[in-house]
């Protein structure tokens, strides 16, 4: 199993509200540091997901998978918002789509997943690596506001404590997070990575 995320399209927009709560949070109103404010949310951001082991903002994900599993498909990097489509190589070779009428997605569950539908199995696949792709949107939506406050908060005290020791953002990346971020991080953070890795 293998996973891949794109950029998501409301990036840019989504620093730029944070930065606006980092500047309140830290007490700034200049703007010439702003630059270098955006450039440690972004890290915070990355920093604090891979903590919680989530998506914050809605992207898409692309799943790779070497065989289909004997249960469902658990999916990475939850919440899981959407599936887009599930390709697979037929036994012919054949890049072919798997009707979305063949499966339910559960995105209420975390990690979400991919079940079959009633009465449906999976289908014979080709014997190369990776023959099945899970492409889905992964995130708690598209903008600031929807990535949940504790979360926020956290990023804010973390770009604060950065910006105020003044380090270079490869430093940042680094750093060992404070116990009260932490502590906002562990009310997400997600423990469920050994379910994934038990339908490799």
């Amino acid at each position: 199993m293998s996973y891949s995320i794109a950029t998501p399209a409301t990036e840019e927009a989504v620093l730029q509200a944070l930065l606006e709560k980092v500047k309140a949070h830290c007490k700034i109103t200049f703007n010439h540091d702003d630059e270098y404010l955006i450039d440690l949310t972004a890290t915070a951001l990355k920093s604090i997901q891979a903590e919680c082991w989530r998506n914050f903002i809605n992207a898409t994900v692309t799943l790779k998978l070497d065989h289909w599993p004997c249960g469902p498909i658990f999916l990475p990097l939850p919440p899981s918002v959407s599936v887009t489509s599930i390709y697979y190589l037929d036994s012919d070779g054949t890049s072919t789509e798997w009707a979305s009428s063949k499966y339910i997605h559960d995105s209420i569950g975390e990690p979400g997943r991919i079940a079959l539908a009633e009465n449906e199995s999976y289908p014979t696949l080709d014997e190369r690596i990776q023959p099945i792709t899970v492409t889905y949107i992964a995130g708690y939506g598209t903008a600031a506001s929807d990535i949940p406050r504790e979360l926020q908060v956290a990023i804010t005290m973390l770009v604060k404590l950065w910006y105020s020791e003044r380090m270079p953002v490869a430093r940042a990346m680094v750093f060992q997070i404070p116990k009260t971020v932490d502590y906002l991080i562990e009310l997400y953070r997600f423990r469920g990575e050994n379910v994934l890795h038990s339908v490799e």
